[in-house]
């Protein structure tokens, strides 16, 4: 099973030597990558980010795109927030067993709403605030979700609860 992805990975690091480097062990042919998507914006990402409650998935997916595309293992893949906005901070994610399944979950998620013909705009409690498209959705969209068949909601709600 494999999905598309459209996007730009702003930077790809090489370690040489990789965990046998980093362990004190002499340096072989083997190498780990970083991946690293630069932001602009505000950072509202959480400590444990993996994959945010699925509203961001950048981290995981790009380092398993870049996994697939140049055949080395990305052993952290991370957003740095480059700019005042962002407090330079970054967000690093372990390219763990737990995340590189997270990422094909979400997207299996949304694979299985699409199917289902139920993709409905839901935020979380708040995110409006903080969302460049409120201007779209209007002024009233949290309380719509109110309206909503809320069993249907269940799985993007359990979604919500992943770091």
């Amino acid at each position: 099973e494999g999905w598309r992805l459209r996007g730009i990975v702003d930077l790809v690091e090489r370690r040489r030597g990789g965990a046998a480097a980093r362990d004190g062990a002499a340096a072989g042919g083997a190498s780990d990558l970083r991946v690293t998507d630069y932001k602009t914006g505000r950072d509202y990402t959480k400590r444990n980010l993996v994959v945010g409650g699925g509203e961001m998935l950048q981290p995981v997916l790009y380092g398993l795109a870049v996994e697939h595309l140049l055949a080395a293992r990305v052993v952290e893949s991370r957003l740095y927030y480059c700019t005042r906005a962002g407090g330079f901070s970054e967000r690093v994610v372990a390219m763990s067993g737990e995340a590189r399944g997270r990422g094909p979950e979400v997207l299996g998620l949304i694979d299985r709403a699409i199917a289902a013909g139920f993709l409905p705009p839901a935020p979380r409690a708040r995110a409006c605030g903080i969302c460049d498209f409120r201007d779209v959705c209007g002024p009233h969209e949290e309380i719509r979700v109110k309206l909503k068949e809320q069993a249907r909601l269940d799985e993007l709600r359990a979604l919500r609860d992943w770091l």
